[in-house]
């Protein structure tokens, strides 16, 4: 609301809102994106980071197409195992499957990887600071964490899933990336959306 409309409210309202309308931004998303494809991109990436809910730790797993800055899919999980990791790559193939992928040395991607992407390489590195190609999924984290520290943590599931769901529209569709020359990752996909439009997002419900 503030970058389109220059409105300020209250966090708790926003709170409120996005647990709300989580599935309509998400509809949003899965039809601006029902058509796009990233499968002639060199390299996905793929990690997890460790969220609290009412204090108890979680994973949010998330693959991260690394020349657009596309989320490609994610999923906010208890466990590292890798069912996890098979559903990631299997929302993430909807786009795909891209010449390599790559992630640490987590034992679960490896069978996850071979199952779903027959010719797509898995190049596991150590530390993704340490890889020189380019650390989208490190600047992902970076960001994600910046936001989720404010929360500090989220009560419960459900509305976790919720406020998640929407930062990773915003990330997509609405933040404004100086690493991609101050696009969106979807207008770097292709997706092209008026300031209109994205007006139109907010006040039409």
């Amino acid at each position: 609301l503030f970058d389109y409309m220059n409105i300020k409210v209250s966090h708790v309202t926003i709170s409120k809102w996005i647990k709300t309308f989580d599935i309509y931004f998400k509809t949003i998303g899965d039809e601006l994106s029902k058509d796009l494809y990233l499968g002639d991109s060199d390299e996905w990436h793929a990690d997890e980071t460790i969220v609290k809910i009412a204090g108890e730790k979680f994973y949010l797993w998330v693959c991260i197409d690394s020349e657009t800055r596309f989320v490609l899919s994610w999923n906010l999980n208890k466990s590292r195992g890798s069912d996890c990791a098979f559903s990631l790559f299997k929302k993430a193939s909807a786009f795909g499957s891209p010449k390599s992928i790559v992630t640490d040395g987590l034992k679960s991607y490896e069978e996850a990887i071979k199952y779903t992407f027959y010719g797509s390489e898995h190049i596991v590195v150590e530390n993704f600071s340490d890889y020189i190609s380019n650390n989208v999924i490190e600047a992902f984290n970076e960001t994600f964490k910046a936001w989720y520290n404010n929360l500090k943590g989220f009560k419960e599931e459900l509305s976790a899933n919720s406020i998640i769901s929407n930062f990773i529209f915003y990330y997509n569709f609405i933040r404004k990336h100086s690493s991609l020359n101050n696009l969106t990752p979807a207008e770097v996909c292709g997706i092209k959306c008026s300031h209109q439009e994205k007006v139109n997002w907010f006040i039409n419900h």
